[in-house]
């Protein structure tokens, strides 16, 4: 997996070493050189290209610390490393701010280009003091807390599918009773229709019925009054 944390990283390093470097230039010339307010400025962008840089860093590690393909000592490293330039930027601001004076605790060399010793030197400077047996240890070690991140990712992994799986099974499932409850429900509408189609039949005999009685009645009612009105001797 592509990760550019350690490149980023190097590149912050140089960004402050320049700064350093230009700040020195500065510091070395009077303040009403030209040259002065030129320095000046180019160090004011320099330190927001700085603190852009490890802000983005920060981001960037916060992200990949929740991932699963860091190792937990990696992560510590990674945090230690970014601890670092965060206190390099306070040492920066502190030596811009105080010109040609040193601050408290602050080691003026560490900027300057002609100091023997590297302060920004990274692992790799780090690794150059190791023998051979020490580097293959640390490499092993390294490869050993690889695979175990790798492991427990693998393990993540089978449980996402192994979820995945049942998800699956449990739709198929669910789906098959949708089809039981589509079924019945084709069913009771079928016998909805049957019983209602029934009903109207009933009432129209049920009317039907009700007319031939209506039609009696009057033709009773009729008889009744014809024979009251026939004349008796």
């Amino acid at each position: 997996m592509p990760d550019s944390w350690h490149t980023d990283h190097a590149a912050a390093l140089s960004v402050a070493q320049r700064i350093g470097e230009t700040v020195e230039k500065r510091n070395n010339i009077s303040r009403l050189d030209s040259q002065y307010s030129k320095y000046d400025n180019e160090i004011r962008v320099k330190m927001k290209e700085f603190a852009n840089v490890v802000s983005d860093l920060r981001r960037t590690h916060i992200k990949n610390s929740q991932s699963f393909y860091l190792t937990r000592s990696e992560v510590d490293r990674r945090q230690g490393m970014l601890e670092e330039l965060q206190t390099k930027e306070k040492q920066l601001e502190q030596l811009i701010n105080g010109n040609s004076t040193r601050p408290s605790g602050f080691d003026y060399d560490q900027f300057s280009a002609r100091s023997s010793a590297n302060p920004w030197a990274d692992e790799e400077d780090i690794a150059n003091n190791m023998d051979v047996s020490e580097i293959r240890q640390h490499q092993q070690t390294l490869v050993r807390e690889q695979d175990d991140g790798l492991g427990i990712l693998s393990q993540v992994i089978q449980r996402q599918k192994n979820m995945a799986v049942d998800i699956g099974n449990e739709i198929d499932r669910q789906d098959g009773l949708l089809d039981d409850i589509q079924e019945n429900v084709d069913r009771t509408d079928s016998r909805v229709r049957e019983e209602t189609q029934h009903v109207r039949t009933i009432t129209l005999k049920e009317n039907r019925g009700n007319c031939a009685m209506w039609i009696v009645i009057i033709l009773l009612f009729l008889s009744i009054i014809a024979v009251l009105c026939i004349p008796t001797k």
